[in-house]
Formats: structure tokens, C-alpha cells, sequence
């Protein structure tokens, strides 16, 4: 088979870059990434990939590195990589794609909500803060300064000084400010900034302590702005930058020029426009141009303010400014031609520098007018955002004050839950204790009671023994029978119920049948005390001969005694004495 050699080798060298380019499209950039990351220093790790490694490449291949990298986050379920990556491809856009406005919003929206929803603040601050950056860019400023604002709200509840970013945050929101013309309050933001941890790359070092600079040289408070812009000159000589050398000595030099210290000012001057012709930062070479020969003027150097201003002609249509510098080079070239004596050309000068003033004052003021509408129109909107949000705070004070109150009830509640448990744990023990030793009480009372009963019944039955015995005597002789009947009556004696008696045996009595005695007085209030001892003596059912010996009586009178009991209560025959004390 014959191979044409000539396709062959570029057709291979073709096979080749799109292998390479293949290859090079499904880099996964992000696969030195560990996991086991905290997320702030996930959020760094990712930023430093991206810009070491993504940010270079073309736009295709950037995009689908980090299409990659969502896909992975998704997989993954790691929400925070997922958020990493549609901030960064929404930065990418923003950066080669300004006009895909609507993709750029997606991206960065779509990260906010995230954030938001896995309450994820590293990105969350990120997110807001991209929003009101790219808002500003595109000229919505009541939007920008709302998420901007609500940024550094976020940053604020954490310790800022240690956050991710936290200085490029303070220091682009206080820009934001510096360009709208709040001066005092784009200071206090880049203060803030200056307060945070230098980074290792001092670009925004340098660009805080400049911008702070530039703000109080707005307040005409000079000192304040040499200070920092010599604190943002340090940065610049530590940073090797001679862009930012030349830029912050040019400052340095405007600001002893206006205070005509031209010994220091001029070799400052002379520094910047080197720097700024080296790099064609061309409004810079012309504002420098300008100050030189308006300071050749001053010396009466009238050949060297002649060169400087042939020079600002050359380069003036390359600068930027041109409209502000052309006003100052006819008031220059004014001053040139007075004195060199040419008044015509002086006073031709003169007239086209007041034609310019008047026209750059008033589109100073049309430009101011403009910028006046928006800061009210941003003030209004901030204002609304102030008072939902003092709305909402008021919202939160009240729901935290009621769930603070349900908690101090619910706390008091179960106080007194607690207390109440441990009075009745305690009501129960001292009524434990008290039933046991009323129970204690009334079986020593039952016990005693009935060794007197028994006592009782023992001695009746000795006396009825004695009593058998002597009748036996009787029979077989009568002698001593006096004697005999005084031990009998001693006996006797001995198991009566005195007084005495009748009180102990009432206590004990009344501890094993509480209120017996009680109950006998309301039902029956007509007893006699003799009674009531029968009604006490039948109800520990003793015999009428046991009753008769305790009550020192016979027999036949304790059974009269019965009966007469029995008709004075009105019972009926068929009812006895126990049925009513039962």
C-alpha cells in the first residue's frame, strides 16, 4: 500500500496538537486541592489556583477548567467548591467578557443564594461584594453600595482583620466612596483596610494608603495626605513597583509644588515623568509637563516653560485628560507670551483659557449634577435598605425578647415544677414519718391497751380463782373468814378503774379509737361519765364480769346498767350496745 508521505507528517503533527489541545481542555487544574480544608483556606487555595493557572488561558479553556471544577464540586457535594466556581467563572467573564452582562449576573447570583442558603460567609461576603462591584461597573449605584454595604455588614460580625481578602473588601468599598466624593467616609473604610494584615502581594497596600492620600488632599488636609502617601511610597520601593513609585512621587511633587516647596517638588516631578514616559502613562507625562513649566515660569526660565509646553502639545492627545490640561496649558502659555512681552498672543492665550474654564466648569458642574442625582438616588435606596433593616431588626429584637420571656417562663416554670416536686417529696416524707409514727403510736397504744385489758382480765380471773378457793374454805371452816374477805376486797380493789386509771386508759384508749369519745358526745350528749366508761369497756369487748371487776361494781349492776342504757338510748331489743359503738 503506497502512503503520500507529504499528508502524512502534517497530518500527524495535526493528530498531535489536537491530542495536545484535548488534553490541555481536560486539565483538571484544581487536582492538587485537598479536602481536609478549613473553608478560608479552601477559598484561598481555589483563588490562588485560579489566578496562577486559569486566569492566563483563553477563554474557552478557562471556562472549561471550571466547569470542571463544579462538576467535581458536585460530585463531590461539596456546596463551597460549587460556589468557588461559579464566582470565579462569573470574575472570568467580567474580566474578557464585559458584555455578556446577564451570564456575568447569573453566575454571581447564583453563588450569593448558595452562600446564603449553607450559610457559607466566606463566600457569602465574596459573593455580595462581586455583585457590588460588577453594579458599579455598570453605573447601578443604589444596587452596588446595597451589596457592597451588606458585605462589610457580614465582614463585620467576624474578626475582618483575619478574613480572607478582608483589606481588597474595605479598600474597593472605600474607592467606591473616593470616586462618589465621600471623602470622610471612603477615609474610614481605607483605615480599616490599612488596619488588616499587609498581604504578601502589597499591591493593595500601596493603592489604600495612596487612595487615603488622595482623600485628604480633597479635605485639604495636607499632612495627613504626605503621611500617606510616603506610607504608600514604602509599600511601593518594598514592592520593587516602579509604576507606583513614579505615580506616588508625582502625587508627592504636586502636593510640594502647591505648597511651593519646589526644591522638594521638582526632583518628585522629574522621578514621576521618567517613570510614567517609560510605562506612557501619558496624562501623568503631561500633568508633569504642565507643573515644570509652570515652575520654569516662576524661575523666569522662559526657554525651558517654552520646551516643557511644546512637549504637553505632543503628547497631549495621547492623555486621557485632555480636556483639564488644555485649560492649564493656555493659562501657561498665557503666562509664557506676558512675558515675553507678546501681548497679543497673551492675550489670545487668555481668552482661550477662559473659554475653557467656563467650559470645563460647566461640565464639572454638569458631571457634579449628575453625581448629585446619583448619590440621591443611592441615598434614597440606602435609606430604604436602613429602614427594612431597622424594621427587620426590630423584628428580631421583639422575637428574641418573646423567646427570652418563653424561655424565663418555661425556666420559672420548671422551678416551680421542681420546687413543687421537692415540697411534696418532702410533704411525703414528713407524712410517712408521721403516719409511721402514728402508726408506731397506735400499735404501742394497742398493745398497751391490751396488756391493761389483759392485766385486767388476769387479775378477774385470779379474783373469781380466789374466790372459788375461799368459798371452799367457807365450808370446811369459818375461821378467818373476816381475813379472807379483806384479801378479797384488796383483789378487788386492785382491778377497779380510778380515776387515775380512767385517765391513762382514756389516752390509750383514744389513740387506738380516735375520736370514739367525740363521736359519743355529739351522738349521744346525755351520757354520764359512767356511761361512757361502759360504751369503752364493751367496745374492747370485755365480759360483764371483766367490766364489773374494772368498774368495782357487780355483775348484775353492769347488766342492769345495760338495760338501762339500752331504753334510754331507744334502741330496740333486737339492737345491743355494740351495734352502736361498731
Amino acid at each position: 500500500m503506497c502512503i503520500d508521505m507529504k499528508w502524512t507528517i502534517p497530518g500527524a503533527c495535526l493528530l498531535v496538537l489536537l491530542f495536545c489541545s484535548s488534553a490541555r481542555a481536560g486539565t483538571d487544574y484544581f487536582d492538587t486541592l485537598g479536602e481536609k480544608l478549613s473553608p478560608e483556606e479552601k477559598f484561598l487555595a481555589v483563588k490562588s489556583i485560579y489566578r496562577s493557572r486559569i486566569r492566563s488561558l483563553d477563554s474557552s479553556s478557562a471556562m472549561e477548567a471550571l466547569d470542571l471544577l463544579k462538576k467535581k464540586a458536585v460530585k463531590r457535594g461539596d456546596v463551597m467548591l460549587e460556589i468557588m466556581a461559579e464566582g470565579l467563572m462569573g470574575n472570568y467573564l467580567e474580566d474578557c467578557c464585559k458584555q455578556d452582562q446577564k451570564r456575568i449576573l447569573r453566575h454571581y447570583k447564583h453563588g450569593f443564594r448558595l452562600s446564603q442558603d449553607h450559610h457559607i460567609r466566606v463566600t457569602e461576603v465574596w459573593m455580595a461584594h462581586q455583585l457590588g462591584r460588577f453594579y458599579y461597573a455598570n453605573a447601578s449605584y443604589p444596587l452596588a453600595f446595597e451589596y457592597l454595604l451588606r458585605a462589610h455588614t457580614m465582614l463585620q460580625s467576624t474578626d475582618y482583620r483575619h478574613f480572607p481578602e478582608a483589606m481588597r473588601y474595605l479598600y474597593e468599598l472605600g474607592l467606591a466612596y473616593f470616586e462618589f466624593g465621600y471623602y470622610k467616609k471612603s477615609i474610614t473604610y481605607l483605615q480599616d483596610a490599612a488596619g488588616c494584615p499587609t498581604p504578601e502581594d502589597l499591591w493593595y497596600a500601596v493603592s489604600v494608603n495612596n487612595t487615603l492620600a488622595l482623600a485628604y488632599q480633597h479635605l485639604t488636609m495636607i499632612d495627613s495626605a504626605e503621611h500617606y502617601f510616603n506610607e504608600a511610597l514604602s509599600y511601593a520601593v518594598r514592592k520593587k513597583d516602579t509604576a507606583w513609585i513614579g505615580i506616588i512621587s508625582g502625587n508627592l511633587g504636586h502636593i510640594h509644588f502647591t505648597n511651593k516647596e519646589y526644591d522638594k517638588a521638582m526632583p518628585l516631578l522629574h522621578y514621576d515623568l521618567e517613570i510614567s514616559t517609560k510605562y506612557k502613562v501619558w496624562a501623568s507625562v503631561v500633568s508633569c509637563l504642565l507643573s515644570m513649566s509652570e515652575y520654569a515660569l516662576v524661575q523666569g526660565d522662559l526657554h525651558a516653560a517654552e520646551r516643557y509646553l511644546d512637549s504637553v502639545r505632543m503628547y497631549m492627545d495621547l492623555s486621557d485628560n485632555k480636556f483639564v490640561h488644555t485649560v492649564y496649558l493656555y493659562r501657561n502659555l498665557s503666562d509664557l507670551y506676558n512675558h515675553k512681552g507678546d501681548m497679543r498672543r497673551a492675550y489670545v492665550y487668555l481668552d482661550s483659557f477662559m473659554v475653557f474654564r467656563d467650559s470645563l466648569t460647566k461640565q464639572k458642574d454638569s458631571r457634579m449634577l449628575a453625581q448629585i442625582e446619583a448619590k440621591i438616588e443611592t441615598e434614597k435606596h440606602l435609606a430604604k435598605l436602613q429602614l427594612i433593616e431597622s424594621e427587620r431588626g426590630k423584628q428580631i429584637i421583639v422575637r428574641n425578647a418573646v423567646m427570652i420571656a418563653l424561655v424565663l417562663l418555661i425556666i420559672i416554670v420548671l422551678q416551680l415544677l421542681h420546687r413543687i416536686r421537692l415540697k411534696q417529696r418532702k410533704d411525703r416524707k414528713i407524712y410517712l414519718l408521721e403516719k409511721k409514727r402514728a402508726e408506731d403510736e397506735i400499735r404501742n397504744a394497742r398493745q398497751l391497751l391490751g396488756s391493761y385489758v389483759e392485766s385486767v382480765r388476769e387479775k378477774s380471773q385470779l379474783i373469781v380463782n380466789f374466790k372459788d378457793e375461799i368459798r371452799k374454805l367457807r365450808q370446811i371452816s369459818d375461821q378467818a373468814h373476816h381475813e379472807q374477805d379483806q384479801i378479797i376486797e384488796k383483789l378487788h380493789e386492785a382491778s377497779i378503774l380510778t380515776e387515775k386509771d380512767w385517765i391513762e386508759f382514756k389516752r390509750l384508749f383514744n389513740k387506738v379509737h380516735k375520736g370514739f369519745f367525740e363521736h359519743l358526745d355529739v351522738k349521744y350528749p346525755d351520757l354520764t361519765q359512767a356511761e361512757i366508761r361502759l360504751l369503752a369497756l364493751t367496745k374492747l369487748k370485755l365480759t360483764v364480769n371483766e367490766m364489773a371487776n374494772m368498774l368495782g361494781i357487780s355483775s348484775d349492776s353492769v347488766r342492769k346498767t345495760r338495760l338501762r342504757l339500752k331504753k334510754k338510748l331507744n334502741l330496740p331489743d333486737h339492737t345491743g350496745l355494740e351495734d352502736i359503738i361498731d
